[in-house]
């Protein structure tokens, strides 16, 4: 089994940093960048982890942004697997998300796992619901979307159902979510190191987002 893949995190499209059009333009130019990268490398598959958006309302124009680029990987027959991250969620009373919406036009691959009674359901992914797809043969990918203050608790739990989940033919997995490692940065928080570490028997690759900065620990876990 061999892949290539691309990923990144925190894109942030919509973004008027500063109240400034030029900062804006330049969140969409750093995304289009980092698509026509895969596009030119021909990996076989981009992982998005979180935080394509910068606000749950977005305007047309940062809509059309992220539909642009998209359109651009799946013309090149390379899928993007995407979990949400805390900026883009949608509210409690809306039915559809705007990055639900785009994994319904078929732009995304967005993953997350049904909870019942606090346990997730790992299901194969079908129909724009799932928790885990194999783009290539050998190779499995997990996501679980923004969790907050119930992470530590969330990841547990999939570790746990991992556990229990037949991986006759998988050769790797990877396990995409948007949280960070304790320390990294003093004040957004995280999971320690031990905390991660529950998902080590089952995952090779760990792909994280949210903390706005590059970073490795023991060869598995990456941002």
């Amino acid at each position: 089994m061999k892949a290539r893949f691309l990923h990144f995190a925190d894109s942030h499209l919509g973004y008027w940093q500063y109240n400034n059009r030029e900062r804006y333009n330049d969140f969409g130019k750093a995304f289009y960048h980092i698509i026509d990268i895969a596009c030119q490398e021909r990996v076989d598959f981009v992982i998005l982890a979180g935080d394509l958006f910068h606000k749950r309302a977005i305007e047309a124009l940062t809509l059309n942004q992220a539909m642009g680029a998209l359109e651009r990987l799946r013309d090149a027959g390379i899928p993007c697997i995407a979990v949400e991250g805390n900026h883009e969620l949608a509210y409690h009373d809306e039915k559809l998300g705007w990055v639900e919406m785009l994994a319904m036009r078929q732009l995304l691959i967005l993953l997350h796992p049904k909870f019942v009674d606090g346990e997730p359901q790992l299901t194969p992914y079908r129909q724009r619901h799932g928790s885990y797809i194999d783009p290539v043969p050998g190779l499995r990918v997990h996501g679980l979307r923004y969790a907050g203050s119930s992470t530590d608790k969330a990841v547990e739990r999939y570790a746990t159902a991992l556990a229990a989940l037949p991986r006759d033919g998988i050769a790797y997995t990877i396990f995409v979510t948007h949280a960070g490692v304790e320390g990294v940065l003093p004040d957004k928080g995280g999971l320690s190191l031990r905390q991660w570490s529950v998902l080590r028997p089952y995952v090779d690759y760990l792909a994280l987002g949210h903390i706005h900065k590059p970073y490795e620990f023991d060869g598995w876990i990456y941002n």
